[in-house]
């Protein structure tokens, strides 16, 4: 099941989002928040495989938001959807400035929004294996380090009592 996170100060969008997310798709699960401060919160609990960020809001715009989730480690690599009436060009660029992922204008098309979005989940989904691989592969380095420790430590001992008795039979 993937988890949608959308962030939009007005209730109507978020419960049309939601309605429209569900119906094209039952397994998504949309957690949904009212501000840019609520929202990182619930990114941050929540670990959603894709945001969808409203621009124009009160108290934090959609560019901060985005903005503040990009610098964070523990949400950076969640995909964001820009999701606004703003159509200027400006904006556009703006919204990838801040660390935004792809742009959508409403009104929203159906097939557009489902596409973008499993594209970005395909996307979060591949890194997340990556980075999986990437820990492992660590996991399976320091075990190999500590091994080759181990294996130093047990053969250095023996070899040092044989080099203590030769030493002796050369003495004699």
């Amino acid at each position: 099941m993937s988890k949608i996170l959308a962030i939009d100060d007005k209730r109507d969008n978020l419960i049309t989002v939601s309605a429209l997310l569900r119906n094209l798709i039952p397994d998504f699960f949309v957690i949904t928040s009212g501000s840019g401060v609520e929202g990182i919160k619930k990114a941050k609990a929540e670990r959603p495989d894709t945001i969808l960020l409203d621009i124009k809001m009160p108290e934090m715009d959609g560019y901060e938001v985005c903005k503040k989730m990009k610098e964070d480690e523990a949400t950076r690599f969640i995909p964001i959807v820009m999701v606004t009436a703003l159509k200027e060009l400006e904006d556009k660029i703006r919204s990838i400035e801040s660390g935004a992922d792809d742009f959508l204008t409403k009104p929203i098309v159906k097939i557009e929004l489902l596409t973008r979005i499993k594209s970005l989940i395909r996307v979060k989904r591949l890194h997340d294996d990556l980075e999986k691989s990437y820990q492992e592969l660590k996991d399976l380095e320091k075990t190999k380090e500590n091994l080759t420790q181990m294996i130093i430590h047990d053969l250095k001992n023996p070899l040092t009592g044989i080099k203590a008795n030769l030493e002796i039979v050369g003495m004699e």
